[in-house]
């Protein structure tokens, strides 16, 4: 059994068995994917887990829409300061996304994530 005294996220390891403690940066990477892979809502233990995917943003079909609400989901985690750098590249005819970013934590460092949507972990 994991027991963890300090505060973070549990995480598995890419070995699928083995219950990491992730802190700092990984925690805030862990928070920002799991976020956008949930749609708002939908985990039944948290309904504030999650991405307002539903909510008429890929109704309304604008990538301006799209961007600044992703933008306001980055800024509302507690260890982000500003985003940095933020490009959303959606591909109509392929019907697929991805996004880049770089944000200033509060800590005064940069995370960047790269990644197509949705968003696949890797450390």
């Amino acid at each position: 059994m994991a027991c963890f005294d300090v505060p973070g996220d549990a995480v598995l390891a890419n070995d699928g068995s083995t219950l990491l403690l992730v802190t700092g940066q990984l925690r805030l990477k862990q928070r920002l994917i799991t976020g956008f892979n949930t749609i708002a809502g939908s985990y039944r233990y948290n309904r504030n887990v999650g991405f307002p995917w539903f909510s008429g943003l890929l109704d309304r079909g604008s990538e301006q829409s799209l961007t600044a609400e992703m933008q306001k989901f980055i800024l509302e985690q507690p260890e982000v300061v500003r985003i940095r750098r933020f490009k959303l590249d959606v591909n109509r005819n392929t019907r697929r996304a991805a996004i880049e970013f770089d944000i200033q934590t509060t800590d005064d460092e940069t995370l960047e994530l790269t990644a197509p949507l949705p968003l696949v972990a890797t450390t």
